[in-house]
């Protein structure tokens, strides 16, 4: 008997195994938990009638490998090894040049080249190789709707993420295209069919109060994350920008003398063509970390990058993966985004106007007519709002990390 856990750190799963082992204790119980990816856990009593959860590799069927003690091997480290044991089980491709799974390999090596994350490429790989395993070596022109349908279901069990997993088939069948391998496919049908599992509603971003922000701050100090993590996550607080908007600022975008940031309405989330391009004051906090990460920018080798915080290739911005794999890690359920709940409910606390706020938070207010005809972005207004929710967050900072928010001392 298998049951199924999604986890994404180690303290979920030792939340997970501690609920396990208080149900299953002196009960002589055992079961196996999948984690995906073809890696479980087994907990199962030994000679003694004491448990000690192990890592295992399955197949899906019946097939199973120990790989070592939960508490030895991190989650990563056994997902690794689940992976090697995967491939080496089930990675041989010889075959025609025209097997799906070769065109997958290659369709995953264009991805490579072209600056995916190593995080979204190992996701990525994971799930090309159960392709391979499911569909097999079969010529590219048999791979059909329904094969895909039936492969989608059975490869990635939570239906979260079947809709994205079907358009990464249609890029390697579209390859298959441009290569020369076959004149069409018809899975662009599958894209609105009603026959796919229809997502789950997403949890909701965890909110934290702003006294507790200290907590989760210090929690990171402890982690040891990197002090341009911190810049970026006090910078996305203090400016109440998405995460994605906010790792994404570009130099020419910010404007010290008049201390506004002015966002492209094609870079944001709502990009009606109807509204101005998103202005954000700047607080004085703020504003002394951004001139912290561009004297960092240009004391670095990508100083000509038009990135405020560039990656590791010039034309690219800094991933924030592991700044969000952080934050879930500190205490299981904070979130980057979680950050503009917290302004946002510090606004409604003080007595900020409804419109004032949205604004901040770059929300559409659709109250009436009159939504239609109000086109201020209030930024007089904004501005001593902005500057009022730095003061507020500075004091909430932990003292280890009020240096970034202070002034950049003149370098000799």
């Amino acid at each position: 008997k298998k049951m199924r856990w999604y986890i994404q750190s180690d303290l979920e799963l030792e939340k997970h195994l501690n609920k396990v082992l208080t149900y299953f204790k002196d009960s002589g119980r055992q079961d196996c938990f999948e984690l995906g990816d073809h890696l479980a856990v087994l907990v199962e009593p030994d000679l003694k009638g004491q448990y000690s959860p192990q890592w295992i590799w399955t197949d899906g069927l019946n097939e199973f490998q120990t790989i070592g003690k939960v508490s030895e091997l991190k989650y990563a480290e056994a997902l690794e090894k689940a992976l090697d044991l995967t491939f080496e089980r089930f990675g041989d491709l010889d075959g025609s040049k025209t097997a799906f799974g070769v065109v997958a390999e290659e369709w995953l090596d264009v991805k490579l080249h072209q600056g995916l994350s190593k995080q979204r490429a190992r996701r990525l790989e994971i799930f090309v190789h159960g392709l391979e395993r499911e569909i097999g070596l079969k010529e590219v022109g048999q791979v059909n709707a329904l094969l895909v349908k039936r492969t989608l279901v059975k490869v990635r069990k939570n239906p979260y993420h079947l809709r994205d997993l079907l358009s990464v088939v249609i890029q390697i069948m579209d390859l298959a295209v441009e290569n020369g391998l076959i004149d069409r496919h018809g899975l662009y049908a599958l894209k609105n069919s009603p026959t796919l599992p229809k997502p789950a509603r997403t949890r909701g971003f965890k909110f934290r109060p702003l006294k507790e922000i200290t907590t989760v701050l210090e929690h990171l100090v402890a982690g040891g994350l990197k002090d341009l993590y911190f810049h970026v996550l006090l910078l996305q607080a203090l400016l109440c920008l998405r995460p994605g908007e906010c790792i994404k600022l570009k130099v020419e975008w910010i404007c010290e003398k008049t201390k506004l940031i002015t966002i492209p309405r094609s870079e944001m989330k709502v990009k009606d063509p109807r509204l101005d391009d998103f202005r954000i004051p700047l607080s004085t906090q703020a504003l002394n970390v951004i001139k912290r990460c561009l004297y960092l920018r240009e004391i670095g080798s990508h100083s000509k990058s038009a990135y405020l915080f560039p990656g590791i290739r010039c034309n690219r911005h800094l991933c924030n993966d592991p700044l969000s794999r952080a934050l879930r890690e500190s205490d299981g359920s904070s979130t980057m985004h979680g950050f503009r709940k917290t302004a946002r409910s510090w606004m409604a606390e003080k007595g900020v106007a409804v419109e004032v706020a949205a604004k901040c938070l770059d929300h559409e207010l659709r109250i009436g007519a009159d939504s239609f005809y109000q086109r201020s972005d209030l930024l007089k207004q904004r501005r001593k709002v902005m500057q009022n929710w730095g003061n507020a967050f500075e004091r909430a900072v932990p003292d280890s990390l009020k240096w970034i928010l202070k002034p950049l001392e003149p370098q000799a």
